[in-house]
Formats: C-alpha cells, structure tokens, sequence
C-alpha cells in the first residue's frame, strides 16, 4: 500500500528533505498576505504574549527569505482558497510518478 507522508517543518528542514528526495518531494510555503495581517491574527489568536508574538514576527521576517526555494508559495489571504489551491498542488503531485 503507498502511503503519502507530509511534515509540517521549518524552512531549513524543508529545503534538507527536498535535496534528499528531489523530485519525489513537494514543498510549499505557505505565507501570509503581508506582515501586518501576520501580526494581527497573532494577536487575535490572544495565545501569546507580544514577547513570543514578536519572536514569530522575527522568525517569519527570516523564513520568507527561503520562500523561493520552494516548489510552490500559497498565499493564505483567504483560508479557503488556499486550502483549495493547495489540495489542487497536492493532486496534482500525487498523479506523477516516483523517480528512482
């Protein structure tokens, strides 16, 4: 039985298993609109104090310098179109046959 396996991961851990397995890996990045509606819906999630909210901010200022070393970059502007695009990158992928 195939199994598909997907990771939620880091930049830097996406880019290590995509120059392991090339071709039989998808990336995709997703990113916000803009870094103003990043921040606000960290802060409407109210989970986090601004010191942890600013650490995010930080490190996604540094992540979105990799987005273009990703197969495919979905902006999450409106969730359900993303989703949408997404499931559409995935079927899309998962019809192609495995390189070896």
């Amino acid at each position: 039985m195939d199994k598909t396996v997907v990771f939620d991961i880091d930049v830097k851990g996406a880019i290590n298993i995509k120059k392991i397995l090339k071709e039989n890996a998808l990336s995709i990045f997703i990113m916000p609109p803009n870094k103003e509606t990043l921040i606000d819906r960290l802060r409407g999630r109210k989970t986090e104090t601004q010191e942890k909210i600013n650490m995010r901010i930080s490190k996604a200022d540094i992540e979105l310098e990799y987005a273009d070393k990703f197969d495919y970059c979905v902006v999450n502007d409106q969730l359900e179109v993303a989703i949408k695009e997404v499931e559409e990158i995935i079927e899309i992928f998962l019809q192609k046959p495995l390189v070896h």
